[in-house]
């Protein structure tokens, strides 16, 4: 498993290591010390499996296709009658 952390190269980590480092984030700690190198919290980015083969490792950093669903889904509101009666109004002022 590796730990990605911001400008740096990901640390790579046991799983037991993994797991520990993200129950002392969760518990709230401000520093880690991982492999021996002292990484500010707010400063790690993730972690991720690299044993299963899931992702190939060039695409870490998006998601594999069929993963996430489209956020622009089409649940706007219908169009309305608004501006038409903006226009109307502007025209009645003599605007």
């Amino acid at each position: 498993m590796k730990i990605c952390i911001i400008n740096q190269e990901p640390i790579e980590v046991t799983k037991e290591q993994a797991g520990a480092a993200i129950d002392a984030l969760k518990n709230g700690a401000q520093y880690l010390t991982i492999n021996g190198e002292y990484i500010k919290a707010n400063a790690i980015t993730g972690v991720r499996n690299d044993e299963n083969d899931f992702m190939p490792k060039r695409n870490w950093g998006q998601l594999a296709s069929g993963q996430m669903q489209h956020f622009l889904a089409d649940n706007r509101e219908k169009a309305s009658k608004g501006y038409a009666k903006y226009k109307q109004m502007r025209q009645e002022l003599g605007l």
